[in-house]
């Protein structure tokens, strides 16, 4: 087993503003210490050299020479090698991003509370293969596992050298919990056998012991390094979710008088993926008004205002001006993560005319976060409205690969059916949109995608009949309505007059 030279504990006093390094107070200067509350404020985030001059210099001219010296210092402060960094990590050519290792007190108001910020702990999984090549093998995947987690976007990860202290402790996730601050531990194993490997992973509530998920993977030992990064990307799509699903289910379960925002913000996407949208978007204002600048809440409520259209009523100017100036708040926020920019773009791409704008936004999000099955989904379905059909497919299929028990995974076969649609392939639309319902069986588009696919085969009985349930569950529908709701989306000029026509065809000809 491996032994790690044991380092004085390094704490940052946010409020009074002093480094300690053990029990020893650290002399640091005023821009120094700025550097490094920026970089603690956004752990396992890159920040680029441009972000870095804004938030420490603002209006001041500097060069990003500056930035590298001021790196420099906090780096000799701290005892860090630049080439084997505990903290600071330096990506190339970007910028710099904030790894961990520090412990942080006194947050200031304003500043977040550890506490209301979903975090979890990867501890080093165990060797059980008892030879030095399962022991590498078994620590390259716990930071491939850290690394794939950095990017979901609702997920603090705690850095390696915070949890990989309880390596061969056999911890108990509830002491683990309180001791680094998380409300998750993530522990395994690894065994080696006769040139197969068994990786075991448990996800554990520390406040319950609880074991929300578990999971067991074999594979042939034929190349380590490509199994590493597909168990850390499993991984993470898998659990980020379930985390997400936990974090919802304990603030349902909070007194009404002990919410905070955050708390207002999860309930809301419980009655989110109940389909609720009054009670989603009445939890949502009230989590702004408690606290205004909670980026996240303001666009996913903005994305709310999208959800109009699937009853086939068009948003009003009003609604519109409304949902665009809260997504727009929401990326104007400091560094808004990835969810928030994911639902500001699909409600900037639903609402206006910024097609590749959108896109643009989108891509950079599915980029950054690979395993954010939403992202995926909402990828796809912008690009079925204004893009690309067969990469709308692709988007979709990828989504329903991270995540396929996700309460929202109907809107993959959304997005496939109206790609399907623009390609005239309509056989596959009729499948698709039968696979969509059984998830979602009042599903508006799905239902229409059903009739135009029934009508263009020429099954006329079935597509009246299925136009019959259409009208009972949707007796304010009209096309007019409906050419309002698409008015902007640039993919539907050629499927527009196909859908009319099918849509007379069966009787609806307002």
């Amino acid at each position: 087993m491996s032994h790690t030279t044991k380092h004085p504990i390094i704490r940052l006093d946010l409020e009074d503003e002093r480094l300690w390094q053990g029990d020893a107070p650290v002399v640091i200067g005023n821009r120094v210490f700025q550097l490094l509350r920026l970089l603690v404020n956004n752990p396992n985030r890159l920040l680029t050299k441009d972000q870095i001059l804004d938030a420490i210099w603002g209006e001041v001219h500097v060069t990003e020479g500056m930035v590298k010296e001021y790196v420099h210092d906090l780096r000799l402060v701290l005892g860090d090698d630049p080439k084997c960094p505990r903290f600071i990590q330096t990506v190339r050519g970007r910028g710099y991003r904030f790894l961990g290792g520090i412990e942080i007190v006194g947050w200031p108001p304003g500043q977040p509370d550890t506490a209301e910020h979903v975090s979890v702990a990867v501890l080093a999984l165990d060797n059980l293969s008892n030879d030095a090549e399962g022991e590498y093998f078994a620590d390259g995947l716990s930071e491939e596992i850290i690394a794939a987690l950095s990017f979901v976007p609702w997920v603090f990860v705690v850095s390696r050298n915070s949890s990989f202290r309880y390596k061969g402790m056999n911890a108990d996730p509830r002491v683990v919990g309180k001791e680094l601050g998380v409300s998750y531990v993530f522990e395994g194993s690894v065994r080696k056998a006769g040139g197969r490997i068994r990786v075991i992973g448990r996800l554990i509530d520390t406040v319950t012991a609880d074991q929300i998920w578990t999971k067991c993977y074999e594979a042939m030992a034929e190349d380590v390094f490509d199994l590493q990064d597909d168990i850390a990307m499993d991984v993470a799509s898998a659990i980020g979710p379930k985390i997400q699903l936990a974090e919802i289910v304990r603030a349902t379960r909070k007194r009404p008088q002990d919410l905070t925002a955050y708390d207002l913000y999860l309930r809301a996407r419980a009655e989110l993926n109940r389909a609720e949208i009054p009670a989603a978007t009445a939890l949502l204002d009230a989590a702004i008004a408690q606290e205004p600048g909670f980026a996240k809440a303001r666009a996913v409520r903005a994305w709310c205002t999208t959800l109009i259209g699937w009853r086939f009523i068009a948003p009003t100017g009003e609604q519109r001006a409304s949902a665009l100036k809260l997504a727009e708040d929401a990326l104007a926020s400091p560094d808004p993560d990835a969810e928030t920019r994911a639902y500001a773009a699909y409600t900037i791409g639903f609402m206006s005319d910024q097609a590749q704008r959108s896109l643009s936004l989108m891509e950079a999000v599915t980029r950054e976060c690979p395993s954010f099955a939403w992202g995926w989904a909402s990828h796809a379905l912008l690009e079925s409205y204004h893009g690309d059909a067969h990469r709308a497919i692709r988007f979709a299929e990828t989504s329903l690969s991270l995540s396929p028990g996700d309460p929202q995974s109907f809107r993959c076969e959304m997005a496939i059916g109206k790609a399907l649609l623009t390609l005239n392939e309509f056989e596959e639309c009729l499948k698709i949109a039968g696979r969509g319902l059984e998830k979602k069986p009042n599903n508006t588009f799905l239902q229409m995608c059903r009739i135009v696919s029934l009508v263009s085969l020429g099954r006329d009985v079935e597509a009246r009949e299925a136009a019959a349930v259409f009208r009972a569950d949707n007796p304010d529908f009209s096309l007019g309505q409906w050419r309002n709701l698409t008015a902007n989306w640039r993919a539907w000029e050629r499927t527009s007059p196909i859908l009319d026509a099918a849509m007379r065809r069966v009787g609806m000809t307002q």
